[in-house]
């Protein structure tokens, strides 16, 4: 059976999913969130042309918070986890694209676009902020939830692949690990993907269409049935 270690635990139907698949998934957790208060008055929508969502988690602690978006303003998200994420709270996303770079440009492309608001955690990428002050673009970040490593924790045993979910797992999984040759990475997504490729660009790099446990566990199941890839991060 092939071993595979998911950087953050999973519910029982994705892991008994996995080993219907000849997949022994185990899980370790390496970062932790948690929301911040947050008070919908600190962002002036009179002066705010859009919004950025750059993950799932800055999705689930705005909205589950009781933050609103107010109706016109345009929307930017990383697609995949987190267009998903904005579905689940009956929120379309004007654009988006596959990581942050991608999403910036687009964000100066629409030329009506003058401020914005970065809904996003502590630990954020600085790619939005730095392209937007490049562009001119007025930048506000509002922090609704705090990311924390895990205690650095070394692997003990081997496995096939890891299963990473966002760039600050593959950080706090680094800080104690390395990557290895032999070992297969599945990345939930493009961003998360490119964060590890900055790391070790020859690592490879799985990448599913769909941003979900089950999709990555079909890609791993495939890739070790057929040594083929299905998508590789550019």
């Amino acid at each position: 059976m092939i071993k595979i270690l998911s950087t953050k635990g999973l519910n029982s139907t994705a892991i008994e999913y996995a080993e219907s698949l000849g997949v022994k998934i185990t899980c370790i957790d390496f970062i932790q969130t948690e929301a911040v208060d947050f008070e919908q008055e600190q962002i002036d929508w009179a002066t705010t042309d859009a919004v950025v969502f750059t993950s799932s988690n800055s999705v689930k602690y705005f909205f589950g918070k009781g933050g609103i978006v107010p109706h016109g303003k345009t929307i930017f998200s990383l697609s995949g986890k987190t267009a998903a994420e904005l579905k689940e709270y009956n929120v379309s996303p004007t654009f988006t694209a596959i990581n942050a770079a991608a999403l910036a440009g687009a964000t100066i492309g629409v030329k009506a676009v003058k401020s914005l608001v970065h809904i996003c955690g502590n630990l954020k990428l600085e790619t939005i902020e730095t392209q937007m002050a490049s562009a001119g673009i007025k930048y506000k970040s509002l922090y609704v939830y705090n990311t924390f490593y895990a205690d650095a924790k070394p692997l003990t045993e081997y496995f096939d692949g890891i299963m990473f979910f966002s760039p600050s797992g593959v950080q706090s999984f680094l800080r104690g690990n390395s990557i290895q040759p032999d070992v297969i990475y599945c990345c939930i997504g493009q961003t998360t993907a490119d964060s590890l490729r900055a790391q070790n660009k020859p690592a490879q790099i799985i990448v599913p269409e769909i941003p979900s446990p089950e999709a990555m566990t079909v890609e791993i199941a495939r890739y070790f049935q057929t040594r083929q890839v299905g998508t590789w991060p550019s």
